[in-house]
């Protein structure tokens, strides 16, 4: 009787232990399997660090310094108008510049009357290309803006200043100073100074 219960209960145990290494097994491949990805699974790419823009630069700001905007060449020094209170750059064309000054009289403006020292040794006939003779143009002063500007004889000028409360206003010269061609020649690179000088004139 024990022998047949002891037959019959071996098939079970081997059942159960045939299970049992089953499970074991089991488990150790999924493991291995496991393991084994995970080695050949890539490392994780570090967050890239973006580099930053960089800050814009202030563009540059256009001086307005006589150096800068002189087109006669380099500055090689200045004119004061003592009485307006400016001063003028001065270029290798008017680098002898002179000037009178007139008063305003009645209707008509104030004028600065400019020439060379050079220009000045022309002989027009007899009359000297000076100041008063205004051989580089017209400039008229105003202490207010005026409501007609131009180039006509009739208008105020062209505004080519506006400081110290002065509004100065030109006109192109009426008529060449000096005597023949040679001279005349040599008012155009004064006058195109002269004209630029004033555009960039500074406070004294």
């Amino acid at each position: 009787m024990y022998l047949k219960n002891q037959r019959g209960a071996a098939p079970i145990i081997e059942i159960a232990l045939i299970a049992v290494v089953l499970i074991l097994a089991g488990t150790a491949i999924f493991n291995a399997i496991k393991h084994h990805d995970n080695t050949l699974a890539p490392a994780a790419s570090p967050s890239p660090h973006l580099a930053k823009s960089p800050s814009p630069t202030p563009a540059a700001t256009p001086s307005t310094s006589p150096t800068a905007v002189a087109s006669d060449g380099p500055v090689v020094g200045s004119l004061n108008v003592t009485e307006l209170g400016i001063k003028l750059p001065l270029t290798k064309s008017i680098k002898d510049l002179v000037y009178t000054y007139s008063p305003k009289t009645g209707a008509d403006p104030a004028q600065l009357n400019f020439s060379t020292q050079t220009i000045s040794t022309f002989d027009d006939g007899g009359v000297t290309c000076d100041p008063a003779h205004r051989p580089l143009g017209s400039y008229a002063v105003y202490t207010a803006l005026q409501p007609d500007p131009g180039a006509a004889d009739s208008q105020a000028g062209t505004l080519e200043l506006s400081l110290n409360g002065y509004y100065i206003y030109y006109h192109h010269v009426q008529s060449a100073c000096g005597n023949g061609p040679a001279e005349y020649n040599q008012l155009t690179a004064p006058i195109n100074a002269l004209l630029t000088a004033v555009q960039h004139a500074q406070s004294m």
